[in-house]
């Protein structure tokens, strides 16, 4: 399979595209002028319903035999420069005939993680440290240039789109827009896929970025533009004002031993500017409910400092056994055997919240 293309770089390939949230910024019907407008200088984007899809369809790779689908949904809205926006934001992800879903809110003053349907809240010092964090990492962009935020991360799309072409006016989200299709070049988008790589954490990723290489190898850079076949860009255009509607990339990738496989990535921004009401999660629980939970799945550090302040209260209780973070194999085979039962009842819920709640009971 890593001939065909390792996962983490992949993984940085589909964030470098889907970092044009950021860069979201008015005519004519010349293909390049509109990607031109669409992709430089600013563009007012305040409030929105975020649709984010990825979906990849592999053949000849045991571990993904069947379809595999990512989706990120919810809205956002902007409380001011620099300041933390509100969002309510829904993950989930089908494959293998399992189900999984998680997600975060934000309504300002306080910040809840979701995981399987339930909600669970952040302890206040965690979320004022996240907060200060992100605003002031915007206050320093302040006195950078007006370039946009690709550009910032080091991708411009303007030098590896090519071939573009005007497919016509369509309605996306009940907005007017300019469909417009294009090839990717993969050799020139490689380049900036580098760039990306070494600037990471300025996508805010904070320990996953670790997950992903700093920089693209030379092996690694000639493995991609090996592997992949067709690669389509598309992008929908408000007509009026030249702000990002939607984004679609397809690729076709191919590999050695009958391995190929599909993958599209989807964004979509609805509702664009329309103010979103963002409430708390009812019924939330503490956030040392959810820790116990990962503890229990071999997962206790998932969560790094926010597990760790939002368990404080928990920690002496487990304390009393005294050997709990050195229990050693008997440990991990109890563990094991409730993951494993876990992971049934998961499958068997398919994609019923209530019963994928009940679940957690096994992990007690």
């Amino acid at each position: 399979m890593s001939r065909l293309i390792r996962p983490a770089v992949v993984l940085g390939l589909i964030g470098a595209l889907a970092a044009v949230l950021a860069a979201c910024g008015g005519s004519s019907d010349d293909p390049n002028k509109l990607l031109k407008e669409t992709f430089s200088g600013s563009h007012k984007v305040t409030s929105g319903k975020l649709n984010v899809a990825i979906d990849i369809a592999a053949k000849g790779v045991p571990n993904l035999s069947q379809p595999v689908k990512i989706a990120l949904t919810g809205p956002f809205q902007s409380q001011g420069q620099n300041q933390l926006p509100k969002f309510d934001l829904n993950l989930s992800f089908s494959g293998g005939g399992q189900t999984f879903s998680a997600g975060a809110v934000s309504t300002g003053d306080a910040g809840y993680l979701k995981f399987q349907g339930q909600a669970y809240k952040v302890p206040p010092n965690v979320f004022s440290q996240f907060k200060q964090g992100f605003e002031q990492a915007q206050q320093k962009r302040q006195g950078q240039s007006n370039d946009n935020a690709l550009k910032r991360l080091g991708l411009d799309p303007l030098k590896w789109v090519k071939d573009a072409k005007v497919e016509g006016d369509e309605d996306v989200g009940g907005t007017s827009t300019k469909h417009v299709s294009a090839s990717i070049d993969v050799p020139k988008f490689t380049d900036d896929l580098n760039v990306l790589l070494k600037n990471a954490q300025s996508l805010g990723g904070g320990g996953n970025t670790g997950r992903l290489p700093s920089n693209l190898t030379q092996q690694q850079r000639q493995q991609i533009i090996n592997a992949v076949k067709t690669a389509k860009f598309q992008v929908w255009t408000g007509a009026d004002d030249k702000t990002l509607r939607k984004l679609q990339v397809d690729l076709g990738i191919s590999g050695s031993g009958g391995r190929s496989g599909d993958l599209t990535f989807t964004l979509e921004i609805d509702d664009l500017n329309q103010g979103q009401t963002i409430n708390a999660p009812a019924n939330a629980k503490s956030l040392s409910d959810l820790t116990n939970q990962l503890s229990q799945l071999g997962l206790g550090g998932a969560l790094g400092g926010a597990g760790a302040t939002g368990g404080a209260g928990s920690s002496g209780s487990s304390g009393s056994s005294g050997s709990s973070g050195s229990s050693g194999s008997g440990g991990s085979a109890g563990s094991s055997a409730k993951l494993q039962k876990y992971t049934e009842c998961l499958q068997q819920a398919g994609g019923d919240a209530a019963k994928a709640q009940k679940c957690a009971e096994l992990l007690k």
